[in-house]
């Protein structure tokens, strides 16, 4: 780029490519400078890859800020109002450490205009409303915290135990943040992270969280790329964990049924329980778990026929193998049991499906934790008030009728 374009020094913060290349302005590619990372090792984007010009998909990055651009004309129309935008970016990081920390901030903010309150008492550091509000964090506790306790006491828990549950449940009640609360802890979690190495535990782990909650909240598109970086972190600097890897690409396939593409839903769970088939043996409980995942995505795309055939298989192998108690036969149990209440009909075959369904999740409530024993259970009321019309009206029919005993 000429300096005449984009004033003097502009030569210095050319465009660079995905895979860390500069654009000359022949458009031929050099080896990239300014700490960009090497050709060999592609750089992980978690942050908007949306172009700061015209807000197309941005191809190339500026080789200082790391902001994303389109085009080398994008980014030379847009050098005026750049220029200072870039320094200051830099400065602070980069554009993801910028987008990181203002998506912090921004998260706390709303979090705190929707459930903050200016009077009570922190139910961690027993500090008043004063200092900071309290936020209600939506689990069973009934004494709100401050939002920075709540990361202070995730991140502790997570240093001490290695676990990252404290990002999203109470560590008191053991019951979910509301998911606002929990997008705001991740982001602050990201935060935190982002400017640590890729090949840290911690650093990917935080990415994990932040994509798991921005799917809970509902925003797919923000959960689509960032599930995307974690599984291409995963793949660059922990190849050799596999169950990482599987479960980075496990939720990338749940995204993308949410957001309806089950085309490549179905394709990567098929793929994950191909390779855990072929690793672990068609009765471990990994295998298993990833025949029910597979079956969901298949129910997302509207194939229930397929779904039916693959849990009865999945089922009778967990029998076998695990046991009735077995929290995989569990869910296995509860999920055939959704897949034959959604048959329609009124007609004989229905009702035996139905009285089917009655039988497994009565067998899965036996053996359910306190987690997923509500939805059995209220599954199993629905399915009780379907039948109990039709079981009295069978009665009717067949009560004037006496059985002989057999003859002998």
């Amino acid at each position: 780029m000429g300096k005449g374009a984009m004033g003097k020094g502009a030569q210095q913060h050319a465009l660079v490519d995905a895979n860390g290349a500069t654009r000359t302005k022949a458009n031929k590619c050099t080896p990239a400078k300014s700490g960009a990372p090497a050709a060999s090792e592609k750089e992980v984007a978690v942050a908007p890859t949306v172009c700061a010009a015209c807000g197309k998909e941005g191809s190339s990055r500026c080789s200082r800020c790391r902001v994303w651009y389109c085009s080398q004309e994008c980014q030379r129309g847009h050098w005026s109002t750049h220029r200072d935008d870039c320094k200051r970016i830099a400065k602070i990081g980069g554009w993801e450490v910028c987008h990181a920390d203002g998506d912090a901030k921004k998260a706390a903010q709303e979090v705190m205009a929707l459930r903050g309150c200016d009077e009570g008492f922190c139910g961690i550091c027993g500090g008043s409303a004063a200092t900071s509000r309290i936020v209600q964090s939506g689990c069973a506790c009934s004494s709100g915290a401050h939002l920075a306790c709540l990361s202070r006491c995730a991140r502790e828990y997570q240093q001490k135990t290695g676990k990252v549950i404290g990002w999203h449940r109470c560590l008191v009640c053991d019951e979910p943040h509301a998911p606002d609360v929990a997008l705001a802890l991740a982001k602050c979690q990201w935060r935190g992270s982002i400017s640590l190495p890729d090949k840290c535990w911690d650093k990917m782990r935080s990415l994990s969280v932040l994509a798991n909650a921005l799917t809970s909240a509902g925003q797919l598109d923000d959960a689509l790329r960032v599930h995307r970086a974690d599984v291409a972190l995963c793949q660059q600097h922990f190849p050799e964990d596999r169950d990482a890897l599987q479960e980075a690409t496990h939720n990338l396939a749940q995204v993308y049924g949410l957001k309806g593409d089950h085309v490549k839903a179905i394709h990567l769970e098929e793929t994950l329980l191909t390779q855990i088939t072929l690793e672990r043996g068609s009765d471990h409980p990994r295998t298993l778990r990833r025949a029910l995942c597979l079956a969901t995505a298949r129910a997302r795309a509207g194939d229930p026929r397929s779904e039916l055939g693959l849990l009865k298989r999945s089922y009778a192998r967990a029998l076998r193998a695990l046991g009735a108690a077995h929290p995989v036969t569990v869910d296995l149990a509860h999920a055939r049991a959704n897949a034959l209440l959604a048959v329609n009909g009124d007609d004989s075959k229905a009702l035996g499906l139905k009285l089917f369904a009655e039988v497994l999740l009565e067998d899965a409530l036996m053996h359910a934790n306190k987690a997923t024993a509500p939805e059995i259970e209220s599954d199993l009321k629905a399915v009780r008030a379907w039948l109990a019309p039709r079981r009295v009206a069978a009665s009717r029919v067949f009560a004037p009728m006496r059985l002989l005993p057999p003859q002998r």
